[in-house]
């Protein structure tokens, strides 16, 4: 049947946030909606994509925090000290590729073929694990760019991915949609990043 998660729905500043839990570790998230049913249709979708057959209850969670954080990260305030315990994925490349994107920093960016040679794989992968990434903004996937420097996909939308890494300092033209390079983290950068947390 697979794990169970309990999810709920909050409200912070008008927008709907879809938090998901098995006790004390977060299983996926959304970023801030539109409407309650938005939300718990992406929930969902989150969490089937990253972790398959669970098993989601609706009951209330007592997390307001967690739900104030990501609301203030998609508003483009920085990542505050509150500690999130994220669930362990089963698939050690994909458990590893999240951890890595969990290090660039704010104010920076990578690609999708360093992040690629920092976790010897390939950049298609990288894009694969990004797109099942179930914690947006909580773990910055939207900070990983093309090689060509195209803001690239984001689940949420280009438009959303340019507007979070413009409000963290990155410089991003709008008309071609793609990033100033003079802050891209290379990958002995993002090595030496997860050198540091171990």
């Amino acid at each position: 049947m697979g794990t169970e998660v309990v999810f709920w729905i909050f409200e912070v500043g008008g927008k709907f946030i879809g938090i998901a839990k098995r006790g004390e570790l977060l299983y996926c998230n959304t970023i801030p909606l539109g409407s309650e049913g938005e939300a718990e249709e992406d929930l969902a979708s989150n969490c089937r994509g990253a972790w398959g057959a669970l098993r989601m209850v609706r009951g209330r969670i007592e997390d307001e925090a967690l739900a104030r954080e990501i609301y203030s990260l998609y508003s483009g305030e920085p990542r505050s000290s509150l500690r999130v315990n994220f669930a362990i994925h089963p698939n050690k490349r994909f458990q590893d590729a999240l951890k890595m994107m969990s290090l660039i920093p704010r104010g920076v960016f990578t690609t999708y073929g360093e992040l690629a040679r920092a976790l010897n794989t390939s950049p298609r992968v990288i894009g694969s694990y990004a797109a099942r990434n179930p914690y947006p903004l909580l773990i910055p996937c939207h900070r990983i760019v093309r090689g060509d420097m195209g803001v690239g996909g984001y689940g949420y939308g280009t438009e959303l991915k340019a507007r979070l890494l413009m409000m963290e300092g990155v410089e991003v033209d709008l008309k071609s949609m793609r990033v100033n390079p003079d802050k891209l983290i290379r990958a002995e950068g993002l090595i030496a990043l997860g050198r540091c947390v171990h």
